[in-house]
């Protein structure tokens, strides 16, 4: 029983930590100059940052359930699993929409902010 209520707490500070991350990094996109310099506004940059970052997310999901968890590791279906989604987020970076949001926040960048 103890170990099971030491698994869900640790879970649980996983959890706070992560939204607690997430939080400070939309505040951060919210109040930034990027964002009010946006077409769309704060919304439409955070959806740009999303867009571009969302083809890589799978990948380090993978990574990280890997690093969590030694016996996937050693499945043999594993490393070509690994590979195969970081290929399928790679030929992702490709598609139309993910070019369009990745041209908007490299223009953001290249201006200074007023």
């Amino acid at each position: 029983m103890t170990a099971l209520l030491a698994d869900v707490l640790f879970w649980a500070v996983v959890v706070i930590v992560v939204a607690a991350f997430v939080g400070f990094l939309m505040l951060a996109a919210i109040t930034g100059p990027k964002a009010r310099r946006h077409p769309e506004g704060w919304r439409g940059a955070v959806r740009d940052d999303l867009i571009v970052l969302g083809p890589v997310a799978p990948f380090l999901i993978a990574v990280a359930a890997g690093a969590f968890e030694p016996l996937l590791r050693d499945q043999a279906w594993w490393t070509p699993t690994l590979f195969a989604i970081a290929g399928a987020g790679l030929l992702a970076q490709w598609l139309p929409v993910v070019r369009r949001a990745r041209a908007r926040t490299a223009a953001l960048q290249r201006y200074p902010s007023q």
